[in-house]
């Protein structure tokens, strides 16, 4: 029969184990958006006014925020201003925030037990030809693993045309997401002037999630450590035994 101080050292092994099983638990997911450019196009040739576009940043903002629980208080956290990259991390995850002067952006989540959140923002205002159509491209890419948990990650153009006296003008935008793999391609925002020069606002942005918890179960490969863990317990329990045995009946 096992004694009390196996059976606490079979328990000890079992929980380390079951442990080293939760550690792998990890939820990531990433977002990023690269080769922005765009292309004009003249609505009127017959009018003689050669299309043009002028982009000026007005905001750069990125962050990156850890969890204690479902994204409620944050308890790790970091932002930017500045293009560069920020990166925070602590024993239940890890997150990072990338912005490029070249309007690159890019974002990226993990969380082993809790959640992690990133995002990137680049803001644009630009001023467009009259009579000319612009069409802002860039290559988006957005991975999202949840393996325990919940992900999602999401890269996009958001624009709009600015309309005098009217809070909210005409919005155009392209977006990639995922909630579970990895997508990617290529996104096409459009937007047109009429007869006159039109003023609008571009964004550029970047988002990834991960929420990750304990498994309920051990995994296979951890049943298995588990198994032969209690094995090799039992064993020398017996060999204790055995040998207490022999020396009563010296």
């Amino acid at each position: 029969m096992a004694t009390a101080r196996s059976i606490r050292t079979g328990a000890c092994a079992a929980l380390l184990l079951l442990a080293a099983g939760a550690a792998r638990a990890q939820a990531h997911s990433s977002a990023g958006i690269e080769n922005f450019g765009y292309e004009l196009v003249d609505l009127a040739p017959a009018d003689g006014v050669t299309p043009s576009l002028t982009l000026t940043l007005t905001d750069i903002y990125g962050e990156t925020d850890l969890y204690l629980g479902s994204f409620s208080y944050p308890t790790t956290q970091a932002s930017t201003n500045t293009f560069g990259k920020i990166h925070v991390e602590n024993a239940y995850g890890s997150g990072s925030a990338t912005l490029a002067p070249d309007y690159s952006s890019s974002s990226a989540a993990d969380a082993e037990a809790y959640s992690a959140r990133s995002g990137t923002r680049l803001d644009l205002q630009f001023d467009l030809s009259p009579h000319t159509r612009v069409i802002f491209s860039a290559d988006a890419a957005v991975s999202a693993q949840p393996v325990h948990g919940f992900t999602y990650a999401e890269a996009g153009l958001h624009g709009e045309i600015t309309t005098p006296f009217i809070s909210h003008g005409t919005r155009f935008d392209a977006v990639d997401y995922t909630y579970l793999g990895d997508e990617s391609g290529v996104l096409s925002a459009v937007a047109n002037a009429g007869d006159a020069a039109t003023t609008g606002t571009l964004s550029i942005r970047t988002s990834a999630s991960s929420e990750s918890f304990t498994p309920p179960v051990p995994e296979p490969p951890a049943v298995a450590m588990l198994g032969g863990g209690l094995v090799l317990v039992a064993g020398a329990a017996r060999r204790r035994r055995r040998a207490r045995t022999l020396t009563a009946s010296a």
